[in-house]
């Protein structure tokens, strides 16, 4: 690969503290209006919606920490950078995919499917250092940082698509109570919250 210029690697950690603004913006100001109209999810949705920004935020966080690093200093530190940050991906990734579970089936299948971010992340974190070798050169490292932004960027879409489409959350919800009800019960229990009674009489029968 042809050595990119500190310039690029600059206006790269610039765009990504620029998503990361815009995410927490609108995660905090328009997105936790929909939240207030579900009523089946809200516990799980909100529980699955913020995993999955801490995932996209740590991606992006990625990207900016290495772009800086590899122009402030040594190839070794951005290196140490790159690999705490990818186990915190890797945490992040995990703890989305089991609030992922606590979803009702037809809700995860079309909404949420965990399981198909995995292969991209292990992708776009090991392959530097599988065609780079250790410890990562900056080559490596900055296909690292295009690699990561561009699935920060997918999961982003993916993020937004959830949250923009609540409604269709909380439809597909109400069309497999069975499931549902196992899955919301549980989860409000443990997040401390309680059912009114109309609510208990309405998932009785």
């Amino acid at each position: 690969m042809a050595s990119v210029s500190e310039a690029l690697l600059l206006t790269v950690a610039q765009i990504a503290a620029t998503l990361i603004g815009l995410l927490l913006v609108g995660m905090f100001f328009y997105i936790d209006t929909g939240f207030r109209r579900l009523t089946t999810l809200q516990v799980e949705a909100g529980a699955f919606l913020r995993t999955a920004t801490k995932l996209v935020l740590l991606l992006y966080a990625l990207v900016l920490a290495v772009s800086l690093a590899l122009v402030a200093f040594e190839p070794l530190v951005a290196t140490a950078l790159y690999v705490l940050l990818s186990m915190a991906v890797i945490a992040a990734l995990v703890e989305m995919t089991v609030r992922a579970r606590q979803l009702p089936t037809a809700v995860r299948r079309r909404h949420a499917a965990a399981w198909l971010v995995w292969p991209p992340t292990i992708i776009a974190l090991a392959l530097p250092a599988l065609t780079g070798g250790w410890p990562l050169a900056a080559p490596a490292l900055t296909d690292a940082v295009f690699l990561v932004g561009a699935l920060g960027f997918f999961l982003t879409g993916g993020l937004l698509l959830f949250a923009f489409d609540l409604a269709g959350v909380e439809r597909l919800a109400a069309e497999h109570p069975q499931h549902s009800r196992s899955v919301s019960k549980p989860a409000r229990a443990r997040a401390g919250t309680s059912e009114p009674e109309g609510r208990r009489d309405v998932d009785v029968h």
